[in-house]
């Protein structure tokens, strides 16, 4: 017996070969009966084994004895991705290597007589240290002679944005924010330098290619379009990912704030009162998860992974994520995830119908939200009321909060006022907490050694429905 027709969701909506549904914060993918056969031979050839085996596709679960949409054969689940960071919140090495899983992918599967249909790096999550394909129905099957047909979006949403980033900086990378669809091809080529013609990629895929829209293959519609042998598909992938592997930043991300432990903090005694403070409360709460916003370098994001099964890092700053990302690497931690991404310009919802992908709140829900030494930054560098920067916390947790207040005779405080009027006359102690109650509990509250900061533990108010 089946169920109704499932209506055609935000998620999938351009894929008739299945449907991504969420309920309860759950993730499930129906597979439509038109795509049963390629389904099974991913499933039974050896292709999802290896590609599970190699960490370049997440798992999943089939669902059994449940009740079918009509149309459909088969519910799966797949292992859910901690938090979604999107492609305009990577680093330049994650989109790097986003871009190599995608090769890789191609090449394991055209072992088994398929191909990725798909070249979006939307498809790709951040999972521990690894980038991972979530896409499961994305395969389908290559005939030997037949065309790259995912090469041009390939170039557009891949390859264009790691080239940008690659010659003008991690700037780029937010500003594909603007086209989740892909950059033209003609606009990527003009915005790199000349010298990126010497880059044979660049000149091929990029300069070359961008004089190729689509009004002048239109003209050449009724001649038949060269394709490849799987051997020499196969070739194009491998030298692709072998050079594409080696590009680096030409000017690397500076940060005034990648040495602030080492270098700006008032007292040494400060930084361990704190970190013992706020493990004391982590270990009493125990969270499921945490968000970490404005992480820095990640010293209380890397404290808050021994508590927690997963965390989340937030920062602007490039340089302070790659930092932390060498250190996660450093250490084999699997349950942080970063993310590059300015508290005072947070994605929204984007895509169709608003739906498609969720604004970061959302995505960086969680059990608890640290908050340390971000208000005077909020404050006085952008104005922002307490009221506001209390809201902007709520929205990332589901319970707890742990908030650091700085007051404006701090070191860093002055520092930011040194080219400002001080015109923030509310900017108390006093005001902040009437604030942070508004929709907060103050659990505990805490004055750190050698500073007049002062810490808050606060549970978040719950609106009883009858």
């Amino acid at each position: 017996m089946h169920l109704e027709k499932i209506v055609k969701s935000c998620y999938s909506y351009k894929d008739p070969s299945a449907r991504v549904v969420q309920k309860e914060g759950i993730f499930s993918r129906y597979i439509h009966e038109s795509y049963q056969l390629e389904f099974n031979h991913l499933m039974n050839s050896g292709l999802y084994e290896e590609l599970c085996a190699n960490n370049l596709m997440v798992k999943h679960a089939n669902v059994k004895n449940e009740k079918l949409p009509f149309g459909y054969f088969l519910k799966i689940i797949p292992d859910q991705i901690p938090f979604h960071v999107l492609p305009f919140e990577w680093t330049f090495k994650e989109w790097q290597s986003a871009m190599v899983a995608f090769l890789k992918i191609n090449q394991v599967a055209l072992k088994y007589g398929m191909i990725l249909k798909d070249a979006s790096p939307y498809n790709f999550a951040k999972v521990g240290q690894e980038m991972i394909m979530f896409d499961t129905t994305s395969f389908q099957f290559f005939n030997d002679g037949s065309p790259w047909l995912a090469y041009r979006q390939f170039c557009k949403e891949f390859l264009g944005p790691l080239a940008l980033i690659k010659y003008g900086g991690d700037t780029w990378s937010r500003l594909t924010r603007s086209f989740i669809k892909g950059m033209p091809l003609d606009f990527i080529s003009n915005q790199l330098p000349l010298f990126s013609y010497f880059n044979l990629q660049c000149l091929l895929h990029i300069h070359i290619h961008s004089k190729f829209q689509p009004k002048v293959l239109l003209k050449k519609a009724s001649q038949k379009p060269k394709g490849f042998t799987d051997q020499g598909l196969m070739l194009l992938f491998h030298s692709l990912e072998k050079n594409l592997s080696r590009w680096h930043l030409k000017n690397k991300s500076i940060s005034l704030w990648n040495q602030y432990y080492e270098n700006d903090l008032e007292s040494e005694f400060y930084l361990s009162n704190k970190s013992e403070k706020i493990s004391v409360w982590l270990d009493r709460i125990k969270p499921s998860s945490v968000t970490d916003l404005g992480a820095n370098t990640g010293h209380f994001t890397l404290l808050a992974s021994v508590f927690s099964d997963k965390v989340l890092a937030v920062e602007n700053s490039v340089a302070c994520i790659e930092i932390l990302n060498n250190e996660i690497s450093k250490r084999g931690l699997q349950n942080i995830t970063t993310c590059v991404a300015d508290l005072t310009q947070l994605s929204p919802d984007l895509g169709n119908g608003f739906k498609e992908m969720a604004n970061l709140p959302i995505r960086g829900k969680s059990d608890m939200v640290l908050g340390l030494a971000i208000i005077h930054h909020l404050c006085i560098t952008f104005s922002y009321s307490f009221d506001q920067v209390i809201e902007l916390c709520k929205q990332f947790t589901r319970d707890y909060l742990i908030i650091e207040f700085v007051p404006k005779n701090d070191l860093q405080t002055q520092s930011l006022l040194i080219t400002l009027s001080d015109i923030f006359v509310d900017y108390s102690e006093s005001n902040f907490e009437v604030s942070l109650s508004k929709s907060f509990t103050i659990l505990e509250k805490v004055k750190l050694s050698s500073t007049e900061r002062i810490l808050y533990l606060a549970k978040l108010h719950h609106v009883s429905v009858e």
